[in-house]
């Protein structure tokens, strides 16, 4: 989809821009090879895109004003300075579209970095505050996810005590656990007390 809207379809131009032979953007096309990361950086910084938007986007749209000119030979840049050059400007992109997006479940810091192809010790190193951001999106979910499954647990294990209650009998822990759709559940903490309280409720002896 570049490839057409961006370069008219021709191929030949990128493979050229990228250093590549005539036919190498061509043979990505086939599926007969598959970009390396430094190159796919490139490719990105060209279209003016994110390297995550380029892997995950479906419907896209190249907008011409975002094109970055292609890189020429005589450059000031390095071959070294390049690639750190587009690895951190998607770097940083990537991380400010996770804290702008609505991903659910948030993405941690270090499944970031997977995307990028890079370590998540770097990613901090170089971007401390946006990586700051992103864990402690990350981290609020993860607590409230745990809030919610400690909830749940208290919610079955009340039902199933109040089911055996109603069937006459008296709800030990095995009539309880039976009901539960884990019955090791019963021996969580958060599960033993809702138990206990259930049964002084109930008026049972515990």
């Amino acid at each position: 989809m570049y490839v057409e809207q961006a370069m008219g379809g021709k191929h030949r131009t990128l493979s050229r821009e990228l250093g590549l032979d005539e036919d190498g953007v061509g043979q990505w096309l086939r599926l007969n090879t598959a970009p390396q990361l430094e190159l796919l950086l490139r490719m990105c910084h060209r279209f003016g895109t994110s390297l995550l938007y380029f892997l995950t986007e479906e419907n896209i749209v190249v907008d011409p004003a975002k094109m970055n000119a292609p890189m020429s030979k005589d450059s000031s840049l390095t071959s070294k300075r390049a690639p750190r050059l587009f690895y951190v400007e998607s770097a940083r992109t990537a991380l400010e579209e996770v804290l702008a997006g609505e991903e659910h479940p948030p993405p941690s810091v270090r499944q970031v970095a997977k995307r990028l192809g890079v370590g998540d010790t770097n990613l901090r190193r170089q971007f401390p505050e946006l990586c700051r951001s992103v864990s402690a999106r990350y981290l609020a979910y993860r607590t409230a996810r745990a809030k919610e499954a400690k909830q749940q647990i208290r919610d079955e294990v009340r039902q199933a005590v109040l089911t055996v209650h109603a069937q006459g009998m008296y709800p030990n822990g095995g009539r309880v656990a039976a009901l539960l759709r884990t019955p090791g559940t019963i021996r969580h903490p958060e599960a033993l007390a809702t138990y206990y309280q259930t049964l002084r409720e109930l008026g049972w002896d515990s």
